[in-house]
């Protein structure tokens, strides 16, 4: 899998797209003595927000076609309440997935923004390409751990430790700052609290009081809990808060620690104009009625889904 990804990227570099690598793939070349220890399913790449129209089109004129979805599904507007999408090469057996944004439940660029100002830049092969930094590394290894969309992700685990091991020096100063920007103080005190106490992990003391000390907003531990909930233990309300969550961060720049937009519409979220144009959104529909009909189909398949698990 390894072998193509420098041509992606040199196929990226002539378009002046700049890349930055993402977990397994990032973990691999930059953390592992052996790239064989870090298995992956795919490739996962980092573009700017801005520039996710020609990375597309990239991929296409090279023979990458989108998985699950058409080619018109990858619109601008569709790709809103999204942070990334799969696509497959029939002729190299391979997927990669797109990004456009580090996180998924930060869909707006200036939460981007101060990962690639920091980003560590590294040869692949003749490519220059980009890893995370070594603190927002950690960040992102341990915030996608706890998603359990597919289960307990307990590569999380492995990936973090490498981390400490090869990068001592951690800059603690920014992991806070970071954690507070993106309102995941609740869930990172927890998993530094971990890693402290049972593997013995060198995280200040300060640290985590620096991040039990922040105050939470009521819509941030509601995020924290629906992301650190299985998928399909979610009840609708988390179903509700993660989605919703990932909608307002769409339209509106981050306050530090409190999930906040700063944008008209910011303050009273919860408006039912506001709700309408979240669901049309996510669904991308332009109509009550289809509005209805497609919140239909969801909600019966999600009920399938959930039976199928059960079963």
């Amino acid at each position: 899998t390894l072998r193509h990804l420098p041509k992606v990227i040199c196929a990226f570099e002539k378009k002046g797209i700049p890349t930055v690598l993402l977990k397994g793939v990032a973990m691999a070349v930059r953390y592992y003595d052996d790239v064989g220890k870090r298995p992956m399913a795919d490739l996962d790449v980092l573009v700017p927000t801005e520039q996710s129209d020609a990375a597309i089109q990239v991929l296409l004129e090279t023979g990458w076609l989108p998985q699950g979805r058409t080619v018109d599904q990858l619109s601008a507007p569709y790709r809103i309440p999204h942070h990334a999408m799969g696509f497959g090469h029939e002729g190299l057996k391979m997927s990669l997935d797109l990004h456009w944004h580090v996180s998924f439940a930060h869909l707006h660029y200036a939460y981007d923004e101060p990962f690639w100002t920091a980003a560590t830049p590294i040869q692949l092969d003749s490519v220059a390409t980009h890893v995370l930094c070594p603190t927002d590394q950690v960040i992102h290894t341990c915030f996608n751990g706890l998603h359990h969309e597919l289960g307990n992700n307990i590569r999380w685990l492995p990936d973090v430790l490498c981390v400490f091991a090869r990068e001592p020096e951690i800059d603690w100063d920014r992991f806070v700052v970071q954690c507070q920007r993106l309102a995941i103080t609740l869930p990172m005190q927890d998993v530094m609290e971990y890693l402290r106490t049972v593997w013995d992990v060198p995280v200040p003391i300060s640290v985590i009081n620096a991040l039990a000390a922040t105050s939470v907003s009521y819509r941030a531990r509601q995020l924290s809990q629906s992301v650190m909930t299985w998928t399909w233990d979610r009840t609708w309300l988390q179903v509700f808060w993660l989605l919703y969550n990932q909608y307002l961060s769409t339209t509106h720049a981050p306050l530090p620690g409190t999930l906040r937009g700063t944008g008209p519409g910011a303050t009273g979220w919860l408006q039912p104009l506001g709700f309408i144009r979240f669901l049309q959104q996510r669904w991308g529909v332009d109509s009550a009625q289809t509005m209805w009909k497609g919140g239909m189909e969801r909600v019966l398949k999600r009920f399938q889904k959930s039976r199928e698990y059960q079963t």
